[in-house]
């Protein structure tokens, strides 16, 4: 999936995002520009321990007094809350409230079965038939349960495997999911690539750290997998910046074109 075109909320300039990136409907192109649009909805207070001016967004003024970092507030609770100053100044606690509050300190103080909210329940391992016990919410979660990660990983290596692996790729030929990137004439291909481009990044001129790059992408354009017209060299800076931008999949010709107009974008 390749990333998706927005707009900065502050700045107006162009962000290219992965979709599960946007997790709001105001999206930044970095920490700055979030700072700036928040700044608009500060507003300043004086410290009522301290005397120090500061700003700080609307919603975190919840309360008659205002205190510019949780040290002053400590420091003015030790004080400001003693005598009458205190909310519950010549207030007793009510029967019910006495004995609510020693229930519930009986209960924090009981562990394991002794607990009235105890709640577990025996469940057998699907690997080794092992019975542990685990609490109901882990049961429903679940489909299968295991006693441990080393069974998990058994049967998991079964259950998750070839078309039921959720990166299983259908483009992939019976060769390519032995040896994936080692098939056969991929390192005369590589070779080739790197020896055509003068063993440099074809966007900055960086010979440190050097990949080949497929144009198309390897997994879904299956014809050119070793076709060096389909393939550039990049350095390791340069491709990881194209990958930031287009995503690691379904990547195109067009992309790379796009990206070695504008590589710093």
């Amino acid at each position: 999936m390749s990333k998706v075109k927005l707009t900065c909320e502050n700045c107006g300039k162009d962000v290219y995002k992965m979709p599960s990136e946007v997790r709001s409907k105001n999206v930044f192109c970095d920490r700055k520009c979030w700072s700036e649009y928040q700044a608009q909805f500060r507003r300043t207070e004086k410290c009522d321990y301290c005397g120090k001016e500061f700003a700080k967004c609307q919603s975190n003024f919840n309360g008659k007094h205002k205190f510019c970092c949780r040290k002053c507030k400590d420091e003015w609770q030790r004080e400001g809350l003693k005598g009458k100053g205190n909310p519950f100044f010549n207030k007793e606690h009510s029967n019910t409230s006495i004995t609510k509050m020693k229930a519930t300190l009986k209960n924090v103080r009981l562990s394991g079965k002794e607990n009235p909210r105890y709640c577990r329940v025996p469940i057998k391992c699907e690997e080794c038939g092992k019975t542990t016990l685990k609490i109901p919410y882990l049961i429903n979660r679940s489909e299968h349960h295991y006693c441990s990660p080393e069974c998990r990983s058994i049967g998991h290596s079964d259950l998750i495997a070839g078309e039921n692996n959720y990166n299983y790729n259908p483009a992939l030929r019976p060769e390519d999911r032995i040896k994936r990137m080692k098939v056969l004439g991929y390192t005369k291909f590589k070779n080739d690539v790197i020896r055509r481009d003068k063993h440099k990044c074809v966007v900055c001129g960086s010979s440190d750290s050097i990949v080949v790059h497929h144009l198309n992408s390897y997994h879904w354009d299956v014809e050119n997998r070793l076709n060096p017209d389909n393939a550039v060299v990049l350095c390791q800076k340069c491709h990881l910046t194209f990958h930031k931008k287009y995503g690691q999949k379904y990547n195109t010709k067009k992309q790379f074109k796009e990206f070695r107009k504008a590589p710093t974008m």
